[in-house]
């Protein structure tokens, strides 16, 4: 049976740089990102895959792809509830990079700010290094707000992993994660073929482009670092106990050896 390779692609991990990398050797037959970009991945382009489960037109068209049989990657924000969603007649293994819960959540919060609405709530003008910026991160969070946001972005503040690796619907905007869902991501990620990490970044990217055998010319990326008030911090592991979990399990069973 033909295999492909899902990249699951965690927001603010890496990801798009990998798939730039990646493009550079690959065309749209072999390489389907969903994300629609660059210009000559137009025809793989499924936008919000993320909400696959809801949209039947979303379903039908990505049965229809026509780079399914000379495919070896495909890429997007999904959920492992798209393997029901994928055609039958091929196996399917998949990769991921995963980086420390409390780093990614801030970096996913800076980002988002490029939606207005959410960037009126959240910011008062303020910046990212601001203890009222964070303030009313905290009260957005907590009263289960999901201004400006769509809702796999909502998805994004509590155990995006956990929810991802268990294979939930990200179309439900405030999925809450628990211990069996937690149970049913490592079980998942115990049979994936790759889980690289950010704080490794180099390495992930070089392993990966390994197993896709296809060079990594890739250069030094700058990375930011934002000082968050320790509230926030506080806040921000108490909502993503799961995922910290997870990626203790992953750090433990992959990288400490």
């Amino acid at each position: 049976m033909n295999s492909k390779i899902g990249f699951t692609h965690m927001p603010r991990t890496g990801g798009t740089y990998l798939e730039s990398i990646i493009s550079e050797s690959m065309g749209p037959d072999e390489f389907i990102n969903f994300f629609g970009t660059p210009n000559e991945q137009k025809l793989n382009k499924i936008s919000i895959v993320e909400n696959i489960s809801k949209d039947n037109k979303k379903q039908k068209n990505i049965l229809n792809l026509k780079s399914w049989d000379k495919c070896i990657l495909f890429s997007g924000h999904f959920s492992l509830n798209i393997k029901k969603f994928l055609p039958s007649q091929y196996n399917y293994k998949f990769i991921t990079i995963i980086r420390n819960p409390l780093d990614r959540v801030v970096s996913f919060v800076k980002k988002i700010t490029s939606s207005r609405a959410f960037k009126k709530y959240i910011t008062d003008d303020k910046q990212i290094d601001d203890s009222v910026f964070w303030s009313n991160y905290i009260d957005y969070v907590g009263k289960q707000k999901s201004i400006g946001l769509m809702p796999h972005e909502r998805n994004g503040f509590n155990n995006y992993y956990t929810k991802v690796l268990a294979g939930e619907d990200l179309s439900n905007p405030f999925l809450f994660a628990d211990k069996d869902m937690l149970d049913e991501a490592i079980s998942n990620v115990d049979n994936f073929l790759y889980v690289g990490l950010f704080e490794q970044y180099t390495e992930t990217l070089h392993d990966i482009c390994n197993i896709l055998s296809v060079p990594c010319n890739m250069h030094e990326k700058k990375r930011n670092n934002y000082t968050i008030p320790d509230k926030a911090k506080e806040f921000i592991v108490q909502n993503n106990y799961y995922d910290i979990e997870l990626y203790r399990y992953i750090q433990e069973k992959y990288y400490e050896k």
